[in-house]
């Protein structure tokens, strides 16, 4: 235990003790991309020498990677840290985005709070659409992140009449600049029409896609075969839009038939993943589509009855995972050169995130007779 508050004491003294903190804000360049979402116990956020987690107890830690230690971020005096009063406790919020050396936390009704890299002094800002929802408005936030100049949100807004009859039912992207709070519609739709997601930001540019919903399909899924799914899989189609803040219009960049966007933005241009036909999403090929001069190049091709699961590991580090060989490659998403990682045996985890000296991994953990995979314990590869 000696050692445990002894981390303790340098952790709080990192984080707020005399002088300047090391957590020193920089402006960056680096796409904020749809891997971060929040939320989920298999989800970190990297930050200086560590990162930020939230445990299998539903608190929010930070692991320092020198001292492989995490510290529960809760300064209540005697706290247990086993019930919701604790300061630590994720209830109601999920994981943070970091904004000028500030965490920022953002519930599901649009309560944007910001806190101390330590998770002190926490306070409310503003709250997202809270004209709207003063005057009636139900407003819950899908999916939110951060660059130097704007807060993106994907929300769903609710509007019902004096009968009470449903009278607004859209889905709606915004950005919200840091310094005004200013919020700026990005796109709309009816989503019985279609389904929007952000895929990445950098500064006042956000890629966000439009899926064709299909609800009159999907409406019959409890009885569908096998051929219902493959006709669902073919008649999906994707949009991809570009749109700067301070344009008026966005601007369509690719239209995928028949995949999925795996992410986009103004370095790789459009990753996208072409359906096996299965009928079942799994994905055989994945391909760059440059906008700036049209073209197409296959990057991965799965083999015989292998299939493709893509996902990110980091910002600008691509994951791909075989199904069938199971096992896991890293790419760097600006060279898409292999990332040369020393996996151990057991270490080919589905999740793996960047960290400042490697990837990180969930550590298998024994709690209470149960061995869990996720929220207890890390370790971190180099490369």
């Amino acid at each position: 235990m000696k050692k445990i508050y002894i981390l303790l004491g340098i952790m709080l003294f990192v984080f707020t003790g005399c002088g300047k903190s090391i957590f020193e804000f920089t402006p960056s360049d680096e796409w904020e991309t749809e891997w971060k979402r929040r939320g989920g116990y298999e989800k970190i956020v990297p930050y200086q020498k560590g990162f930020y987690y939230q445990n299998g107890e539903n608190c929010f830690c930070y692991y320092d990677i020198d001292s492989k230690q995490s510290l529960i971020l809760c300064n209540k005096k005697g706290c247990s840290h086993k019930n919701d009063s604790c300061f630590a406790k994720m209830t109601n919020f999920d994981l943070p985005v970091i904004h000028n050396d500030k965490l920022v936390f953002v519930n599901a009704s649009g309560r944007v709070m910001v806190s101390n890299p330590d998770h002190t002094a926490k306070k409310e800002v503003f709250t997202i659409l809270e004209k709207s929802q003063e005057e009636g408005m139900i407003v819950l936030v899908e999916n939110y992140f951060s660059t130097d100049s704007h807060l993106y949100c994907n929300v769903s807004v609710m509007e019902h009449d004096e009968r009470g009859e449903l009278k607004t039912n859209e889905q709606r992207i915004y950005a919200i600049d840091w310094k005004t709070y200013e919020e700026t519609e990005i796109a709309r739709c009816n989503p019985e029409e279609y389904i929007l997601e952000m895929i990445s930001a950098s500064n006042d540019v956000l890629y966000y896609s439009r899926q064709n919903a299909l609800s009159e399909l999907y409406a019959t899924a409890e009885t569908w075969t096998q051929e219902d799914y493959q006709e669902a899989e073919r008649r999906t189609e994707v949009e991809v839009f570009r749109r700067c803040v301070k344009e008026p219009e966005e601007v369509l960049v690719k239209h995928v038939q028949n995949g999925y966007v795996v992410t986009a933005n103004d370095v790789v241009g459009v990753l996208y993943a072409e359906c096996a036909g299965t009928g079942y999403w799994s994905m055989k090929n994945l391909v760059q589509f440059q906008p700036s001069d049209g073209t197409e190049k296959e990057l991965f091709t799965a083999q015989g009855q292998d299939y493709l699961s893509i996902g990110f590991a980091g910002a600008n580090v691509l994951k791909l995972y075989y199904t069938e060989s199971k096992t896991v490659d890293l790419y760097d998403l600006n060279s898409m050169q292999e990332l040369d990682v020393d996996w151990e045996e057991d270490g080919q985890s589905t999740s793996a995130w960047k960290v400042p000296t490697g990837f990180a991994v969930p550590k298998e953990t024994l709690v209470d007779g149960a061995v869990y995979e996720y929220g207890h314990d890390w370790k971190v590869i180099p490369y």
